[in-house]
């Protein structure tokens, strides 16, 4: 599961590192919430979460930060296939020094052999930026 877990994780931050955003939301299901600094958001389409990301990566462009790195803290043992993964977001500059860190709680689920993520929680984040990212009115509760 371990395995499993961090190489989605990876994909997932590799495809927004590399632009892919598409792909970035792929392993998402929608509507998806994300409680970020006492904001409820609530993606109701891909193209919603694409177009927040977005505005996160000129954030992570502008704060020099070029990779990141999954690093999986915990994943709680599965119950009828429901289960939280804790990531710690190592970001880079394009020497490969650490700049900050992220932490997160994701709300996972296996449906068929894929993993999924439903929703997710911001512990810490580095970019203060997002926080502030405007979001359609009706996409906050």
């Amino acid at each position: 599961m371990f395995t499993r877990v961090k190489d989605m994780m990876q994909a997932k931050i590799d495809a927004l590192c590399a632009g892919d955003l598409v792909e970035a939301v792929s392993f998402c299901d929608f509507p998806m919430t994300v409680w970020l600094a006492e904001r409820e958001l609530r993606f109701v389409r891909p193209s919603d979460m694409i177009g927040f990301l977005q505005d996160v990566q000129q954030l992570r462009h502008s704060a020099g930060i070029t990779s990141s790195e999954a690093e999986i803290l915990s994943i709680e043992i599965p119950r009828r296939g429901l289960f939280r993964v804790w990531v710690r977001w190592l970001h880079k500059d394009a020497a490969g020094a650490l700049l900050d860190h992220a932490d997160m709680i994701y709300h996972c689920r296996e449906s068929r052999k894929r993993l999924r993520v439903e929703a997710a929680e911001v512990l810490k984040f580095s970019l203060p930026g997002v926080a502030g990212i405007p979001v359609p009115r009706r996409q906050i509760i």
